[in-house]
């Protein structure tokens, strides 16, 4: 057992303070009412780090450093956090049914009883500073989990009831009001805070799940205590409240918008409502969620790729298309082209639906289908307008894809996506929607089919040897490589565990040539466009992301995900 020994007498016999410091710490410290050891560090006698030091040698007590030993969120979870923040412990983790405990006053041994009571099991102490252990117990839990208790404790003892809120204006997420509006406007802070692109509120009828699309994969970074579960109805109608929809009408899906301030930003977020056996579910779309559009050599274009559609956005006319599922990045390589051949000579109108990015040189127009403003439409008009640069956001049926088509030939530099696979697959995609091939072989510059791959955490990924489908794909293409490396994820607090920090895109560009006229003319499938452009070098998907591979960008796992 440790032996009542005062800190002050502790530190003097170490020879770090002197009899006359501790006096003045002594006189302070009712003043403040703090431990002796956080008033000889106020004063300047002792560093925080020095003391944690000094104790845990003197007292032959382990010395912990919470940045490198992450404590795991079960074991925090056991005590309240209200309770840990107050007497400066935070556990670790729970070993051989033993609680590891970092504390700052290892004297304190009446508190180490009262947690082994409240736990239920043996603690071990280790040795921290305040510091360190405040900044662990805010990481480990963060806002959103102490302001889940509030609203629990709030709504405690009341009944499900409806609610409703004026939404004419942006609603400022600093200032909120009541339990359940507390709830909707922290789940959308949080999704803007973590860079989400998607935020889903999902009913059931036993829980209430909230998931953020981050990096490309849903997470539950947010739970849901079950004493808010019954009331998961209010807060589904707060929301569609928010983005102006109709809280009476649950049989249909629904579409709305909400404009957000988030600190100094204005957020658009696109939300859309979904009946499902058990309520509905909501799904909001944080538009320009990565904080604005992005230049062309942030898109992570390899150098070939990016000298090849470099190349291509500097024609006078013609068509280049970006493709890929949705959420892979296709608007922010048309931006990021557009704000790269933009200058004041030239008028570069958008048609888009939504308008992902305010940008105020373009001339920009939001599609309603309501009133009939489709993008046929509206590309009709805006030829009438002197276009030199047109950018169609997606190319959704033959009436678009013929316009589109007509507008590269009569001299204007036209972008626009498609929802298809490859880029060889776009080809053989404009003739399914009834665009004559002599003028797909006339008029197409080039198209880039890319996808988002996840980046490895720069502070924790490892060297390991290179699989054998890597070494495989060297081999292929003659690259010659002694020992050949690639890199893992392993996880740490800093990826919150993942191995994998923000995205990075992987690229293929498929150029027009004499041959893919000919492929065009001849209705070839999009497997013989492929081979007949590898045969000229065409650079896959898929070996995009092995180059990347190569480079410690990113993980062989994340290639196969997301480009099979």
């Amino acid at each position: 057992m440790i032996r009542r020994e005062r800190v002050g007498d502790i530190l003097i016999r170490a020879g770090k303070i002197t009899e006359e410091q501790l006096n003045r710490a002594l006189e302070e410290q009712p003043k403040t009412h703090k431990r002796v050891g956080d008033v000889l560090v106020d004063l300047g006698f002792i560093k925080e780090e020095e003391l944690a030091d000094t104790l845990a040698s003197q007292l032959k007590i382990p010395r912990v450093h919470l940045a490198e030993s992450t404590p795991v969120r079960e074991a925090v979870d056991m005590l309240p956090f209200e309770f840990l923040m107050k007497n400066q412990v935070c556990p670790v983790k729970v070993t051989d049914g033993r609680l590891e405990l970092a504390v700052c006053d290892p004297l304190n041994i009446f508190l180490v009883d009262d947690i082994e009571h409240k736990t239920g099991l043996k603690v071990k102490t280790f040795i921290e500073t305040p510091s360190a252990i405040k900044k662990a117990l805010e990481e480990a839990h963060p806002k959103d989990a102490k302001m889940m208790e509030r609203v629990a404790l709030d709504l405690a003892g009341q009944e499900a009831s409806g609610g409703d809120d004026d939404t004419g204006k942006a609603i400022d997420l600093d200032k909120i009001e009541g339990p359940i509006v507390a709830l909707a406007h922290q789940i959308i802070e949080k999704g803007i805070s973590e860079k989400a692109s998607d935020i889903h509120v999902e009913p059931s009828e036993q829980s209430l799940r909230v998931r953020f699309r981050i990096d490309g994969v849903l997470q539950e970074i947010i739970k849901i205590p079950p004493s808010i579960m019954k009331f998961q109805g209010e807060l589904i109608s707060r929301l569609k409240l928010m983005a102006n929809m109709d809280i009476s009408e649950k049989r249909l899906p629904q579409d709305g918008r909400i404009k957000v301030t988030a600190g100094e930003r204005v957020v658009d977020l696109r939300v859309n409502s979904l009946p499902v056996a058990k309520g509905e579910k909501i799904c909001i779309r944080i538009l320009g969620s990565s904080g604005g559009a992005k230049t062309l050599a942030d898109l992570g274009f390899s150098k070939l790729s990016f000298k090849i559609f470099e190349d291509l956005i500097r024609h006078p006319n013609g068509l280049i298309l970006v493709t890929g599922p949705t959420g892979s990045g296709k608007t922010s390589t048309l931006y990021a082209a557009l704000d790269t051949v933009y200058n004041p000579g030239l008028n570069i109108c958008t048609v888009e639906d939504p308008i992902e990015y305010n940008i105020p040189y373009f001339n920009q127009t939001q599609i309603n289908s309501a009133i009939g403003m489709t993008f046929g439409t509206v590309l009709r008009a805006l030829l009438r307008q002197d276009p030199n640069v047109i950018l169609i956001g997606e190319i959704r049926d033959t009436e678009t894809a013929k316009i589109a088509v007509e507008s590269a030939l009569t001299g204007h530099l036209v972008f626009s996506t498609l929802h298809t696979n490859s880029a060889a697959a776009t080809v053989a995609r404009l003739t399914e929607l009834e665009v004559e091939p002599y003028m797909v072989a006339s008029v197409l510059l080039g198209v880039v089919a890319q996808r988002l791959c996840r980046r490895l955490c720069m502070k924790c990924k490892r060297e390991a040897p290179a699989s054998a489908e890597l070494i495989e794909f060297l081999e292929k293409h003659g690259k010659k490589v002694e020992t050949p490396k690639m890199w893992i994820p392993v996880g740490c607090k800093y990826c919150k565990e993942s191995g994998y920090s923000g995205r990075q895109a992987i690229h293929e560009i498929l150029i027009n040539s004499p041959t893919l006229r000919e492929d065009v003319l001849a209705h070839a499938d999009s497997e013989s466009i492929a081979e007949h452009a590898k045969q000229r070098g065409f650079v896959t998907l898929v070996e995009d992301g092995y180059l990347k591979v190569l480079q410690g960008i990113t993980s062989v796992e994340e290639v196969r995900r997301v480009a099979r």
